[in-house]
């Protein structure tokens, strides 16, 4: 979800294979049932709600960073488009009272930045689409860039806390730890363990970074993060259905190129 899908047509084999990965993780999700596998926890529920910034007239206003600082919650985080905003809650346990107690917290959040708004001559709104958005509105100093300047060696300066940085090049070293297990794995004729070390590296990593990060990244860094995700995820699964050597390494080839011109355009600065 979320991701670009280059093809609108697909080959007799693109749907074998489709197939084949479905009755794969059919398979697999059966296993984990019948060895109880899944979490006996309580169930958990939570939410999301994306809201607008808007001025008098109902029109959007690109003033979340400001709205944000304003605001200074962590259940609230930028969107792409500089006049969205993401409300969040704590997930709680899926009991009886659970939605009155969402209810409450997001009242009490509502207000909060209702207040926030106010203070910036402006007001907040929950909908999906806002009915007055223009196409005028939907320009590049409307999505948000980063936090970024240029730096003396070409390359463009991503500016982040401490905390901030260290997560992100901690993700790039699990990218570095997956790429040289799967050298070995190749080296080894080991095809399980190239598909395992990719996946680890896969889209399910990307939960591991909080939102409040997003709005720092420039758009094409963050374009660059998605697809080697989304390749390590591609590499295991062609590791473990067609066990072809060459190909995975073309794939790792493709793939580490990603890295190659993500340190060529950013650094990361505190």
């Amino acid at each position: 979800m979320g991701e670009e899908i280059q093809y609108s047509r697909f080959t007799k084999t693109d749907y074998q294979k489709f197939s084949s990965r479905l009755k794969q993780e059919t398979a697999l999700v059966k296993n984990w049932f019948e060895t109880n596998r899944f979490s006996s926890a309580p169930l958990m529920a939570g939410y999301e709600l994306e809201a607008w910034l808007i001025n008098k007239t109902g029109k959007p206003v690109a003033i979340n960073e400001s709205f944000l600082k304003k605001a200074n919650n962590d259940l609230l985080s930028p969107e792409l488009a500089k006049f969205n905003v993401e409300l969040n809650v704590a997930p709680g346990n899926l009991s009886r009272n659970i939605l009155s107690t969402f209810e409450t917290e997001l009242d009490s959040l509502w207000q909060q930045c209702s207040q926030a708004a106010a203070s910036l001559d402006s007001a907040f709104l929950g909908i999906g689409i806002l009915p007055t958005l223009q196409d005028s509105d939907l320009t590049l100093e409307n999505i948000i860039q980063g936090s970024t300047t240029e730096n003396s060696d070409d390359r463009i300066t991503i500016l982040l806390d401490d905390s901030e940085r260290n997560l992100v090049l901690a993700e790039m070293r699990a990218f570095l730890a997956s790429i040289q297990q799967v050298n070995q794995g190749l080296s080894e004729n080991n095809m399980e363990l190239v598909a395992s070390s990719a996946r680890k590296s896969g889209n399910a990593a990307q939960g591991n970074m909080p939102g409040s990060i997003a709005g720092k990244l420039p758009i094409d860094f963050k374009k660059l993060g998605r697809d080697t995700h989304a390749r390590f995820d591609q590499l295991a699964m062609d590791a473990e259905d067609l066990e072809d050597s060459s190909h995975t390494m073309e794939q790792l080839s493709r793939l580490m190129k990603n890295c190659v011109s993500c340190h060529a355009m950013y650094r990361i600065d505190i």
